[in-house]
């Protein structure tokens, strides 16, 4: 397949993750489901990765918020292992949003958000790795970061989640590979070269 990768979760109420699409792997067992065409959480602070792809260790992941209720979060993540409970990450419910990291199971806040910049219901939340460096947007702008952070290098875009519940849910997942300012500069000069 070619990045970016994307799913809409189009499938029936109920149905597990792994049994909708083999292109995803939860890092625990039975931890997302869908629900009105949408992605929730079955279980407390885990994740899921995209594995029908390689992702380079510069990546990206975003979800649009389609539901949300307190006490029940989804989101994306980004370089999430192959099994572990590893990754960054970014989760909302209905008063809140929080920015982490999951490192063999063990979490990290990067920050919590309460106020009224916090990402409500129809957002698009990203968390964006970029070598050390942790950037959050929402609505494909600047929304927390950057943050600093050596310990996770590698992985898959990916998704994570917490509690139990449908009422809270994401769709429109992506995620891909950032492209960096130079490497766009130069794809463009090469194609304009190839046009001449």
């Amino acid at each position: 397949m070619a990045l970016p990768a994307t799913d809409a979760f189009t499938g029936v109420d109920g149905t597990e993750l792994t049994a909708y699409s083999a292109n995803w792997t939860q890092n625990d067992s039975a931890a997302f489901a869908i629900n009105t065409n949408a992605i929730y959480s079955t279980t407390n602070d885990h994740g899921a990765h995209w594995n029908a792809d390689a992702f380079d260790n510069d990546q990206y992941a975003q979800i649009k918020l389609v539901a949300l209720a307190e006490f029940y979060y989804i989101g994306p993540a980004a370089r999430c292992a192959a099994s572990a409970i590893t990754f960054y990450g970014i989760y909302s419910d209905l008063v809140s949003s929080y920015g982490f990291k999951f490192s063999g199971g063990v979490y990290t806040e990067l920050f919590t958000d309460s106020g009224a910049s916090r990402p409500a219901l129809n957002d698009t939340i990203r968390v964006e790795v970029s070598g050390t460096t942790i950037n959050y947007k929402k609505n494909g702008v600047a929304y927390k970061g950057p943050y600093t952070d050596e310990t996770i290098v590698s992985g898959s875009a990916g998704i994570v989640g917490y509690g139990n519940s449908a009422t809270t849910r994401g769709d429109n997942w992506e995620g891909g590979n950032l492209v960096t300012a130079a490497v766009f500069v130069f794809k463009r000069i090469m194609n304009t070269l190839l046009r001449m």
